[in-house]
């Protein structure tokens, strides 16, 4: 992604010291915590299955937030409808911070015109408080398929456009973006398979229901050194974790530079000094040490934004989905 993700890129973030804010029913930030009795549990909805980057960042997160708020930080996940269920019930819930989102940036960045039965607006119902984590996709294709490189990849599908089904989370998703930006700059089409979430994607994958898909570079990983999946480019350099694979801009496709990204979402409504601990407290937590260490084991670039980088990026993002419309032959299934 180009502008604010590169700022993202070159934020330096020290620990920041939290002031002794009281959050709903006497959450506090930090070691300042000054109520007689405990705090409530912070609730960290995860909205998709279980499996992916959005649960892996959930377990990561939670004992290092609750030990920064000093309050019991419990997970619950309540999926369906592409992260609808959850999304709505955190949309429903009272905007006193003790109630989170762990959002996938599809459910931040979709166009509630075209999606009337998630029955929210994630532009006015939803408060995004961090962008948490990002992580460079990566194209992958069934070995199966007669193509060896980027450009026979291209050449096989300007020739039988019918005959790859490529897999994605939900329309304007960040995979699914990046899946029409490669279309628009190859001048390709093909069909497009929506499946909730990466790792039931990466499922179909390896099943052979679906022949390629923009994921996460974590999720497709460990499939690499099995030679189950082949992976023909990435959206970014992701050498640390498949060496072998040169990126888009390498191969004459500089624009292929989209990011997949978890964020923190609250509901629309906290309070401004229970807004400013909560992403006071994320931000100390996500940048532990421990925790950088096993986001990044997973292929995940901590973050750590401010909520205005953030409300940035999403800018962005919503102005290069609509520019980016599905090409004629694009047929959903």
């Amino acid at each position: 992604m180009v502008g604010p993700l590169k700022l993202l890129s070159a934020w330096v973030a020290a620990v920041v010291l939290c002031a002794a804010v009281p959050l709903g029913y006497g959450l506090v930030c930090g070691a300042l915590q000054a109520q007689d009795t405990p705090g409530r549990p912070i609730t960290l909805v995860v909205p998709v299955p279980a499996g992916g980057v959005t649960m892996r960042l959930a377990e990561i997160l939670a004992p290092a937030l609750s030990r920064v708020m000093k309050v019991p930080v419990v997970i619950s996940t309540m999926t369906g409808e592409n992260g609808g269920v959850g999304s709505r019930f955190v949309v429903s819930a009272p905007a006193d911070g003790n109630t989170l989102l762990i959002a996938p940036s599809g459910l931040l960045l979709f166009d509630p015109t075209n999606r009337p039965e998630r029955k929210f607006n994630p532009e006015h119902d939803l408060d995004p408080l961090i962008m948490a984590i990002r992580a460079p996709l990566v194209l992958a294709v069934d070995p199966a398929l007669p193509v060896a490189d980027l450009q026979s990849f291209i050449t096989y599908l300007q020739a039988h456009p019918r005959e790859v089904v490529f897999g994605a989370t939900a329309p304007g998703s960040i995979n699914d973006l990046a899946l029409r930006q490669f279309w628009h700059d190859t001048g390709t089409s093909g069909t497009t398979a929506y499946t909730p979430s990466s790792a039931r994607i990466l499922g179909e994958l390896l099943a052979r229901k679906v022949q390629a898909a923009f994921l996460d570079v974590g999720v497709v990983a460990p499939t690499v050194a099995a030679n189950q999946l082949r992976i023909l480019a990435a959206n970014g350099d992701v050498r640390a974790l498949l060496p072998n694979v040169p990126s888009f801009t390498e191969q004459g496709l500089p624009e292929m530079n989209s990011y997949t990204w978890q964020a923190v979402a609250a509901p629309m409504g906290l309070r401004p000094e229970v807004r400013r601990a909560l992403e006071q407290g994320l931000r100390e937590a996500l940048l532990d040490r421990g925790v950088i260490s096993a986001l990044q084991a997973s292929g995940s670039e901590v973050v750590a934004s401010s909520s205005r980088q953030l409300a940035r990026v999403l800018h962005e993002e919503r102005e290069r989905a609509r520019s980016l419309q599905a090409p004629a032959a694009l047929q959903n299934q």
